[in-house]
């Protein structure tokens, strides 16, 4: 269904005017030559530590942002080639759940205002056909209909995220895109969200990506999981084969830190992707306890070392 290839998101830290004389500017790699690909009907899991590149990712393929280089294909059709038309239709077969639903739900509007917004700019039903479909898609969420009197102020944090997923299913999309949906969520909530999400797929059939950071929760939900590291995809693994055969070392520590790198630390931050030269090695040979010479000399290219299971690690078999 969507197909990601190659894609670069880099970001250019331009110095002031007179340091600029004497260092050039830095580089951020925030997406570095990922490809994959989302198949149609799956739950497709990328995990990651916070800042490894994930939102940048997600906001790319949507088009939020427009990439350095690369593609990325939604059934067949490279979006960043649409035309204002086009990419109107993929609006609505495409949809996202953002992490931080204060922030996309607007304080002067009712509920029953922001969700019948995207049906007025598609322009779906009259008055009446589209508070009977709203109040369809509240009962699917579980939201009572006496909410769409209320403001997102006025919703916990659970009813806003509640909110973002009904919004999200108003155009009846093929694909969504959750980056964070659980994030800042007590667990009894986050596991009812969970489940919901997951019947909605199975009920509608849709195709979800879905972004966390938390290992557990992208371990039960997904089909497939893609692991993300400083910009780069580093392994990609059937979800049932995840905690036992993951082969590559940064995954293997997420899944089991070791006392050595959880005190050095694999944290990402901005220094993480300050480059003023190309890369030429492995993102993670500095803390890798099996690095060789080549790792630091080459970086490795995501290779299949069983059906379905790719690695970008030159130690991997």
């Amino acid at each position: 269904m969507i197909e990601v290839k190659t894609l670069k998101k880099y970001y250019r830290i331009r110095h002031n005017p007179l340091a600029r004389f004497r260092h050039p500017d830095h580089i951020v790699k925030a997406v570095d030559n990922v490809s994959f690909e989302v198949k149609p009907g799956e739950v497709m899991g990328l995990v990651g530590e916070s800042g490894c590149g994930k939102t940048t990712l997600a906001r790319t393929m949507l088009r939020l942002d427009m990439p350095t280089s690369g593609r990325v294909l939604y059934a067949g059709h490279d979006i960043f080639g649409m035309s204002k038309t086009e990419l109107k239709v993929l609006r609505k077969q495409v949809q996202i759940i953002f992490q931080d639903s204060n922030s996309t739900l607007d304080p002067r509007m009712s509920l029953g205002r922001i969700l019948e917004e995207p049906l007025l700019i598609h322009k779906i039903g009259d008055k009446k056909s589209r508070r009977v479909y709203i109040d369809e898609i509240m009962e699917k969420v579980k939201l009572s209909s006496s909410f769409l009197s209320r403001y997102p102020s006025e919703l916990s944090g659970g009813q806003r995220q509640r909110l973002s997923i009904a919004r999200a299913l108003l155009l009846e999309p093929q694909c969504i895109i959750a980056d964070e949906p659980l994030s800042g969520l007590d667990p009894v909530v986050s596991a009812q969200l969970l489940d919901l999400m997951l019947s909605l797929q199975k009920e509608g059939n849709l195709t979800y990506l879905l972004i966390s950071h938390n290992l557990n929760t992208v371990t039960y939900a997904s089909d497939r999981i893609a692991v993300m590291y400083r910009g780069r995809i580093v392994e990609i693994i059937d979800g049932g084969r995840f905690e036992n055969e993951a082969a590559h070392p940064y995954t293997r520590f997420l899944i089991k830190p070791s006392p050595s790198l959880a005190e050095d630390g694999v944290d990402e931050d901005i220094h993480s992707y300050l480059h003023h030269h190309e890369h030429t090695g492995c993102m993670f040979a500095d803390k890798c306890p099996y690095k060789t010479k080549i790792c630091s000399e080459s970086a490795p290219e995501l290779r299949e070392i069983a059906e379905g299971h790719f690695v970008a690690c030159y130690q991997a078999d």
